[in-house]
């Protein structure tokens, strides 16, 4: 069982996203923004992040940025959630672990854990 760190301004993606990792056996911890992330990851052993690219205060490629220059959480796995391959067109992604484009379904979701749960 893994914890899980769901970071996106929308509470239903929050919602469902905790629910379809409940549902895998895994923990989930909820956060808005990339700066409520941060707290989180100081407060809790996260194992892996999902983040939405688009948020307000601090957005998935500044909170991507931020964890891979901390040594204390560079390790961690993370997922970024995209609307309509957006990320195909920028040049940030290289730090990312892996990509999924909104909608989610439970079964792409569980290939990507699965998979990262793994290394």
């Amino acid at each position: 069982m893994k914890t899980v760190l769901v970071v996106d301004d929308s509470p239903t993606i929050q919602r469902t996203l905790s629910f379809m990792l409940r549902r895998m056996g895994h923990n989930a911890l909820t956060a808005p923004n990339g700066i409520e992330a941060l707290n989180q990851l100081e407060a809790n052993k996260i194992d892996i992040i999902i983040s939405d690219i688009n948020m307000p205060e601090m957005d998935g490629w500044t909170l991507l940025t931020t964890v891979r220059e901390r040594s204390d959480f560079h390790h961690i796995p993370i997922v970024l959630l995209t609307d309509s391959g957006e990320w195909q067109q920028d040049n940030r992604n290289e730090g990312a672990d892996a990509f999924l484009t909104k909608p989610i379904s439970s079964h792409q979701l569980m290939g990507k854990i699965s998979h990262l749960a793994a290394d």
